[in-house]
């Protein structure tokens, strides 16, 4: 097991904060295809006051200081402390602001609440959705007085470097097949930041079930059962009906290492012709080894020095109209080749009991950078909230999931069906 020394986090002031390639490259890849800035929405029990939502706001940048920043450009990007005043703005979610950073007083995130909703989008270049949900589960504790039992001091050294060995070859590493072709599954062109959202919802105690009998996870589980909808959407003359999924995976545990910067990464797992004639349970087993096996420090490390080897190409030149086009450039590439869809699962979303009590529900809305479509799932208090964005043409995918989902004891409601469009940064 990989340990480093834990180290404290001093006063924010005046502070320069380093980037690691993985808080760069969100950054860049502001304005292109594969910009990616999630959004958590929270509904209290009562109206909410915004006296009370600043006040809770400043206090937990204390103990969050990366969220105190702004972007800056030397040769590299970075954050520096920002002592600019918060913006928090009163706005109905399909109304807020969609450029955020020039907008909030540099901030690379913003807030907003309207009633008894508030929504909370950042840069993804400041901190993953690990690191994001800490901060709002201090927001949340604050504007309740009540002591965060969950908070986590964080590191503030960057995420993956500390770990790079390029003498790494891993444990029996392999990757999985690619998915099928979206040049032969038409797709949606031109909607820019713009998706068809459905947000579903079912007692999370139906998937564990589920997860039981099959010896398998939760993950693995919406993972299949979505493959499974694509599949019966494909062309009859594809040949190839493969659907890859991304899942993310939070590297924090296996390093024991805790950070606010970027620590995750992607295990692309493909299902198969061979996976139609299997058990579910067989499948449900095969996927949860695959991501237990990636999880393994030195399989760890090798998709680390992968990564990083990959992203230091686009940092030969300290110029940012370069760095910005390198990654406009993959983004193109990439988007609709890397996998088909991607699952992101941030576990049970905790907070004490006095402000369980006064919130309602906890979700988790992403717009789809890779592939076109993204599952975003959260549980909070005992329910497991689905945000599908997806600009699929073929429409009936969703519903299929939620009708297989249905055969195999796990009943989604959906909730609401809007069209979604994602803020994006600019500096």
């Amino acid at each position: 097991m990989l340990l480093l020394p834990k180290q404290e986090i001093s006063s924010y002031y005046n502070m320069r904060y380093n980037l690691g390639l993985m808080d760069k490259y969100p950054i860049e890849a502001a304005g292109s295809t594969i910009e990616n800035n999630p959004m958590f929405r929270v509904f209290f029990k009562q109206v909410i006051d915004p006296v009370r939502l600043e006040s809770a706001i400043n206090k937990a940048l204390m103990r969050y200081p990366l969220f105190k920043t702004r972007v800056m450009f030397d040769k590299e990007y970075y954050l520096e402390t920002n002592d600019q005043p918060l913006v928090i703005f009163h706005s109905r979610e399909e109304e807020r602001p969609l450029v955020f950073g020039a907008n909030s007083n540099d901030y690379p995130w913003q807030i907003c609440y309207f009633e008894n909703k508030m929504t909370f989008e950042w840069l993804h270049g400041v901190s993953d959705g690990v690191g994001a949900s800490h901060f709002l589960r201090q927001i949340l504790c604050e504007y309740f007085e009540v002591n965060n039992d969950e908070y986590n001091k964080f590191l503030v050294g960057t995420g993956l470097e500390p770990f790079f060995n390029s003498k790494e070859k891993g444990i029996d590493y392999q990757t999985e097949p690619a998915g099928f072709s979206f040049k032969e599954f038409k797709k949606i062109e031109n909607r820019g930041y713009k998706t068809d959202n459905h947000m579903l919802r079912c007692p999370t105690s139906e998937i564990l079930e589920l997860a039981k009998v099959s010896e398998s996870s939760i993950a693995p589980i919406v993972t299949i059962l979505f493959s499974k909808a694509i599949r019966k959407h494909l062309p009859l003359e594809m040949k190839n009906k493969k659907v890859a999924a991304n899942v993310v995976l939070d590297l924090r545990r296996p390093l024991n290492y805790e950070t606010m910067h970027n620590c995750v990464e992607y295990k692309r797992i493909t299902y198969t012709d061979e996976d139609d004639n299997a058990s579910f349970k067989a499948v449900a087993k095969r996927y949860k080894q695959v991501l237990d096996h990636a999880r393994l420090v030195p399989n760890v490390v090798r998709i680390i020095t992968e990564r990083v080897q990959t992203f230091k190409l686009y940092h030969i030149l300290p110029n940012k109209r370069f760095l910005k086009a390198c990654v406009k450039l993959v983004g193109l590439v990439l988007k609709d080749i890397d996998c088909n869809f991607v699952v992101t699962y941030l576990g049970r979303f905790n907070l004490p009991k006095e402000v369980e009590e006064m919130i309602d529900n906890v979700e988790f809305k992403v717009w789809h950078d890779f592939g076109e479509c993204i599952l975003a799932c959260v549980d909070y208090n005992g329910m497991f909230n689905v945000s599908v964005s997806e600009n699929f043409v073929e429409k009936g995918i969703v519903e299929d999931f939620i009708e297989l989902s249905r055969k195999f004891g796990i009943h989604f409601e959906e909730v609401e069906k809007v069209e979604f469009e994602q803020a994006h940064f600019e500096e």
